[in-house]
């Protein structure tokens, strides 16, 4: 078990410290590379619209789930 905790906190820490040392070009250069995928409402499938955060980590457009196809 302390094998494991260690090795998450060596990976935590590297992964921090490559992320805080990254140039403003470099990070515009991932910002932009993101994939429109992870912008888009798995509901309506369109770029986000005022999107919602749900508890489940899920997002949608608050339209969507305000709509009457919403199944609960």
């Amino acid at each position: 078990m302390f094998n494991f905790i260690y090795f998450l906190f060596i990976y935590l820490y590297l992964k921090a410290y490559v992320f805080l040392h990254l140039s403003a070009a470099q990070m515009r250069h991932i910002m932009a590379s993101r994939s429109e995928d992870d912008l888009t409402c798995p509901t309506c499938m369109n770029i986000f619209n005022n999107p919602v955060l749900l508890s489940c980590g899920h997002s949608s457009c608050s339209e969507c789930l305000q709509g009457p196809d919403l199944v609960r």
